[in-house]
């Protein structure tokens, strides 16, 4: 993984080597969800036997991804991967708190032109 952790939402990569390299082994990632539900992402190895996937995830929580390779028959039934752990943080609303400086800047814009007009009219009329 290149982040242990990531934002609800966020696109997170992933990446491994099978050793010995193998070519065009198909893998098969577990990713564990905070709920215990399991997703299954299939990937492919490429010519030095290394491998990346994408994932996105969509609930807050302690996520877990293992990696699984399916031997053939010159190799052990199947191999897994250590999991790797990444928690993922509920993301940060700031629109409407940029919504709020927004509109509090206008509004003193507003007043210091009011404010400056005031001014203005009291000095004309003297």
């Amino acid at each position: 993984m290149t982040k242990h952790q990531t934002t609800v939402g966020e696109l997170v990569t992933g990446f491994g080597n099978l050793s010995p390299a193998y070519p065009d082994a198909p893998i098969i990632v577990h990713v564990i969800k905070p709920d215990g539900s399991v997703i299954d992402l299939q990937v492919v190895t490429s010519s030095k036997g290394a491998f990346n996937f994408t994932f996105t995830p969509e609930v807050a929580g302690n996520w877990s991804f293992v990696a699984q390779w399916n031997s053939d028959k010159s190799y052990y039934s199947s191999a897994y991967s250590t999991p790797i752990f990444m928690e993922a943080t509920a993301a940060t609303e700031n629109q409407p708190i940029l919504e709020y400086i927004y509109a509090v800047a206008i509004g003193l814009a507003a007043i210091s032109v009011i404010l400056f007009g005031y001014v203005y009219i009291k000095r004309t009329r003297k």
